[in-house]
């Protein structure tokens, strides 16, 4: 027998009608006939109560079988809450680990939303060969102690500015070919930079080894340097177009599409420029960009982000022009709020990989879930010993990896619950004090909406 399934949530608009699943996305439009069908398995029913009901042909078998493959339609005998170990495997599987290096905490930037200290910024430490190849020899050790292994491993190079400990990549991009390429998953190599050191040497070797790029640009001209200043109060756009321009100058068109990214923050001080950055990129032939408000996070007083946030509504109205211009522009536009396009689709209940399998490993060898935490001892989750393993604390470790909307009082029955995934877990944590409390929720019930009729093309 059969039932809908209690996580099918049905929207109509214009004589169109859409579904998702709550939990696994699976969006797509259907007709009256098919949701007749779907409403007369509100209660359960065999497949011959189905024929005779509804006269049903080969096509209306067909429409069966796609609501039964995407979980609209389940065996009246299937427990679909989180309490069923299969149920609850299905939809928190991570396809993802991470390692991310954090290469040096100094930065030559000092942004007005920046969370570092600036004596950190100047005088911080950087990592070294040794401590990065224990992190490498541990994270194998991990890997291969996972019963249910990852798609992809992803390993970032983060900072501060990682280029200013560029000398030490070269190795560690060795290292990671040598040890982590032969372990069977697809291995992406990323690096976060703000581009100013970026020159045409450095710039060769991302492109040879296909290293995709993400640059920090918040606009163009005084729109980016409003906040994003050297220490000494310079604007840094004009060196950041440099730098960039030698990547995209030594790269193909197909990296240049494929794996240069930007990365851009906004607030209410550069909020009307977006329009021109998107144009701007296209222009040189960038199709990727990420664009987030300014985030509520430990190191920016209270005053300050008073100043810098933007509200959910005047985003919201935003971020939709955005998406619609970059369309036209043949671009694709992200952010953790564009992410809720593809979990429509996908859907699950890791939001990242801070709360999958993400080990950031700091210069003394301290072991972070999310740049958001970095250099916080009090979210630690560990360390790697001289022989290359990870000391994890298990208690730490543990709050973070479960972190699981389904165990969420404000999350476990919401009907974007795997849309959503109870938000940012850094944002919570700052915000409101803990990683499981949800963070932006009307937020994300905007965009739902929003992209429920924006997908399936």
């Amino acid at each position: 027998m059969y039932k809908a399934s209690k996580w099918l949530v049905i929207n109509k608009r214009g004589g169109k009608i859409r579904i998702f699943h709550s939990v696994l996305g699976n969006l797509i439009e259907i007709n009256k006939d098919t949701l007749k069908i779907i409403r007369f398995l509100n209660k359960a029913h065999t497949l011959e109560d189905l024929k005779n009901k509804f006269k049903l042909d080969k096509n209306d078998i067909r429409v069966l079988n796609e609501l039964k493959e995407k979980e609209f339609i389940v065996d009246s005998d299937f427990k679909e809450d989180f309490s069923n170990k299969l149920f609850l495997r299905k939809c928190s599987h991570f396809n993802e680990a991470t390692l991310r290096f954090y290469l040096t905490e100094r930065c030559n930037f000092s942004c007005g939303y920046c969370f570092e200290g600036k004596e950190r910024k100047i005088y911080g430490k950087n990592l070294d060969l040794k401590t990065a190849v224990n992190g490498i020899d541990a994270f194998v050790k991990f890997y291969n102690s996972l019963a249910d292994k990852p798609e992809f491993i992803k390993v970032y190079f983060f900072g501060g500015e990682p280029l200013l400990n560029w000398n030490i990549i070269p190795p560690i991009v060795d290292e990671i070919d040598r040890k982590i390429k032969r372990l069977g998953s697809k291995v992406i190599i990323g690096i976060t930079t703000n581009a100013v050191l970026m020159t045409e040497k450095i710039a060769k070797y991302l492109y040879d080894h296909r290293i995709v790029t993400y640059i920090s640009l918040d606009g163009v001209g005084k729109d980016h340097d409003i906040m994003r200043k050297y220490h000494d109060g310079r604007g840094t756009f004009r060196d950041v177009e440099r730098g960039m321009k030698n990547l995209i100058r030594v790269s193909d068109k197909k990296y240049i599409k494929e794996s240069i990214g930007i990365t851009s923050t906004v607030g209410p001080y550069n909020i009307n420029g977006v329009p021109k950055l998107l144009k701007y990129i296209k222009s040189l032939g960038i199709k990727n960009i990420s664009i987030n408000k300014i985030a509520p996070c430990g190191g920016i007083s209270p005053e300050v982000q008073k100043k810098l946030l933007i509200d959910d509504k005047r985003f919201f109205e935003k971020a939709k022009m955005w998406y619609e211009l970059a369309e036209r522009l043949g671009i694709s536009l992200g952010g953790m709020w564009g992410e809720i396009r593809n979990r429509l689709l996908n859907g699950g209940l890791v939001f990242c990989s801070a709360a999958g399998y993400e080990f950031g490993i700091a210069p003394d060898g301290i072991i972070y879930p999310c740049p958001f935490v970095f250099g916080n001892k009090n979210y630690l989750i560990g360390k790697i010993n001289k022989g290359g393993t990870f000391i994890l604390n298990e208690k730490m470790y543990s709050k973070w990896y479960n972190r699981l909307p389904s165990i969420m009082k404000d999350c476990k029955d919401c009907e974007i619950i795997g849309i959503c995934r109870g938000g940012c877990l850094g944002m919570a944590l700052f915000s409101k004090g803990s990683i499981y409390q949800p963070f932006g929720c009307n937020y994300a019930k905007k965009f739902v909406d929003y992209f429920v009729w924006k997908l399936p093309k």
